[in-house]
């Protein structure tokens, strides 16, 4: 078990991102373990990129977490193709032998050092720390039940979005999934993020989002603005950004900021992979 670790959640068809990825965590928090975790069952290449790599590959425990999502949502798709269990994976980052992790999508990017965050997140009182707070009716279907879990845990409000989290091994655990299910109806539009708003709130986990901890921004929408400075990107302000989030699984010239991931790739020595 290693004290801290980065996991991200990748298919095959996110292998592009998955190298830039990839070498933006080497590059930015060098020396912290990595955990990679695949989407789906279509994740060879990405097996077999870990492998390559020398780090923990996440397979069993994934496949656990997408049987919860199955039984929860059924064949239920998300987006076009694409399962709702299949967001359950990224789950298995509180299953990764990291005694505190981050987990951050594929597709953000880091852009500066990490080491901050990981003695700020063990030095506070937190459980489990979110880059932002979810939009009304991402994490829940009715007011009831916003009502009936921000009852239980005043720290909910509307739930948090789940493309970046800090927390510790076995916070949220497989068995916490017993007895849960959506026949009524009260899960929100995003499939893994109501269901840890559930947890989170049943549980009575302290939350909050990063800017408890941290002062700089952690992460930006690829919509943004940004300056390239040297090898990486800031903001306008010349603040630092710990990571860029972009959107989608595939990289593509007419993405939003295409040119930025151009140059980050550029700098880390990552050819393209357009589509």
């Amino acid at each position: 078990m290693h004290n801290v670790g980065i996991c991200t959640c990748a298919n095959d068809q996110m292998l592009p991102f998955l190298r830039i990825w990839f070498a933006a965590a080497r590059l930015y928090a060098p020396g912290i373990p990595i955990g990679i975790i695949p989407f789906d069952d279509r994740s060879h290449a990405v097996e077999a990129f870990a492998r390559e790599h020398g780090v923990e590959f996440l397979g069993g425990q994934a496949a656990s977490w997408r049987s919860i999502g199955s039984r929860i949502y059924g064949a239920k798709k998300y987006r076009r193709d694409t399962p709702s269990a299949s967001y359950f994976s990224k789950l298995a980052a509180f299953n990764a032998p990291f005694k505190t992790f981050m987990f951050l999508d594929v597709n953000a990017i880091f852009c500066a050092p990490i080491s901050d965050i990981f003695p700020r997140f063990m030095r506070s009182d937190l459980d489990i720390i979110f880059r932002f707070r979810a939009s009304e009716g991402r994490n829940y279907a009715t007011l009831q039940e916003c009502r009936r879990l921000n009852k239980l845990n005043p720290g909910i409000q509307n739930g948090f979005n789940a493309n970046f989290f800090v927390s510790r091994h076995g916070t949220v655990m497989l068995e916490d999934a017993e007895g849960i299910n959506d026949a009524g109806g009260t899960f929100g539009k995003a499939p893994e993020q109501s269901f840890l708003t559930r947890i989170i709130a049943e549980k009575g986990l302290a939350v909050d989002t990063v800017h408890r901890i941290m002062r700089y921004p952690i992460g930006a929408s690829c919509h943004n603005v940004f300056v390239v400075q040297g090898e990486t990107v800031v903001l306008p302000s010349r603040a630092p950004v710990m990571f860029i989030k972009w959107n989608g699984p595939r990289i593509s010239p007419t993405m939003a900021n295409f040119s930025i991931l151009e140059h980050l790739a550029n700098s880390l020595g990552v050819p393209l992979d357009i589509v």
